[in-house]
């Protein structure tokens, strides 16, 4: 009988040991969306994002690595402007400058695409990186592609007070789910073909509707502004599908413009 018990309890471990063992692996987060050699500094450079680049408000973070020892780098000063060379003229977009590395040693940045890659134009990324402890820098043009995404998630308008040109960006929801989701919105001005700072003075109130069912939802937040020309607020999913968010923009008590903003998807 205790022979019979102890077979059994092997067997259970070596199962048990042989389950712990074929776990599966989490997937590395992230695409690499551009590499590049800084020759001079002896690095190299990875550009990483969530998903392919897309026309809107994204996340880019660079990991920095020493050529011989293949260590990351967290020592560094970088900076990145992105730039869009076309057939009758050069431009840039808003962006947000990176201040440092994260937890995991990349230097974030973000970037608002205001137009894909097409035959227009292309994309590139001016990338600085500057070594402080040797007091050396050097500057490289990193080619990138940004496509369409299924959804606009920039959108641009006139002002209709002092004739402003704005791009406003759906920061989120990123990955919507039924229920209260943070509903978050950048607006940036331009000011030059090369300059497009945040603008803070604005009021945004939201209306979301499902079309197709003929309703909309309750308890819904308006965004109000936190940093950088960010307004965050909340919107409520009551089910999954298509839904439409309208964006009242104002300027104290005036409504400079509208926009729509669509977002589907599936709980599935």
């Amino acid at each position: 009988m205790y022979k019979l018990i102890f077979s059994l309890l092997s067997i259970s471990l070596l199962l048990w040991a042989g389950c712990k063992t074929e776990a599966p692996v989490e997937p590395t987060e992230g695409v690499v969306v551009g590499e590049a050699t800084f020759s001079d500094l002896g690095l190299s450079m990875e550009l990483i994002a969530s998903d392919s680049l897309f026309s809107g408000y994204q996340t880019i973070k660079a990991a920095l690595k020493d050529l011989d020892t293949d260590e990351m780098r967290t020592d560094l000063e970088l900076t990145v402007v992105p730039m869009m060379t076309m057939t009758t003229m050069t431009h840039s977009a808003p962006f947000e400058p990176n201040t440092g590395t994260d937890a995991d040693g990349y230097y974030p940045f973000q970037v608002v695409f205001i137009m894909p890659t097409s035959e227009m134009g292309y994309w590139e990324l001016k990338v600085t990186v500057r070594d402080p402890l040797a007091d050396m820098e050097q500057t490289i043009m990193v080619p990138i592609e940004v496509t369409t995404p299924e959804e606009t998630r920039v959108r641009n308008m006139v002002a209709t007070d002092d004739s402003s040109f704005l791009f406003v960006s759906l920061v989120e929801p990123f990955s919507p789910e039924v229920g209260m989701n943070e509903f978050t919105l950048a607006v940036h001005q331009r000011n030059t073909m090369m300059d497009f700072p945040a603008v803070e003075d604005l009021t945004l109130e939201i209306e979301p509707t499902m079309p197709s069912m003929n309703h909309g939802s309750p308890n819904n937040v308006h965004p109000v502004h936190v940093v950088n020309g960010h307004y965050k607020g909340q919107v409520n999913f009551t089910m999954d599908g298509w839904w439409q968010v309208h964006v009242w923009i104002k300027r104290g008590e005036t409504v400079i413009g509208e926009m729509d903003f669509n977002i589907t998807f599936s709980a599935l």
